[in-house]
């Protein structure tokens, strides 16, 4: 399964390149469920998986170390899935994030900037509606700076106010 995994990322990222694009993730499952995530700033659209899927699916139907019944799903990673490639934070600067660590610590982040290796943000609380009164909002200016490598985490998902 890696040897087709290798294959396939080896195959799609100069066209995703090519496209705007990044690769965020490929998953192969049982009976050959095979899952690609892609994404883009600002998204990526209907029209470019299709066309990712018939470009991967050209290969695929020629391999012959693929059987005839795979499943193919092209799609961008969802906003409820975690954040895994550097490209996915710089999407959401501006947004909060909660950040798990290597170490089990959870921090809420207001990202403000990304490099290659870090996260740079503000620390701030999630806020929990308890009632139907709004969430109070903290001013920037009151919030401790805080930068965290990309390797001491473990997950990230973006935090959602309703």
């Amino acid at each position: 399964m890696d040897a087709l995994k290798n294959k396939i990322e080896e195959l799609i990222v100069p066209m995703l390149t090519e496209m705007d694009l990044f690769l965020v993730e490929i998953a192969i499952g049982a009976n050959y469920k095979i899952q690609i995530f892609a994404d883009g700033i600002p998204s990526i659209t209907i029209k470019q998986c299709t066309r990712l899927s018939r470009f991967i699916e050209g290969y695929l139907d020629e391999d012959t170390s693929v059987p005839e019944k795979y499943t193919l799903e092209v799609s961008s990673p969802g906003m409820t899935n975690p954040l895994r490639v550097p490209q996915q934070f710089t999407k959401r600067i501006g947004s909060t994030l909660k950040i798990t660590m290597q170490d089990g610590e959870q921090v809420a982040v207001l990202l403000k900037e990304v490099s290659e290796t870090t996260l740079f943000g503000l620390r701030t609380t999630l806020g929990v509606r308890k009632s139907k009164r709004p969430i109070k909002k903290i001013k920037e200016e009151d919030l401790e700076s805080i930068s965290i490598d990309l390797i001491d985490i473990k997950q990230a998902l973006l935090h959602f106010n309703f």
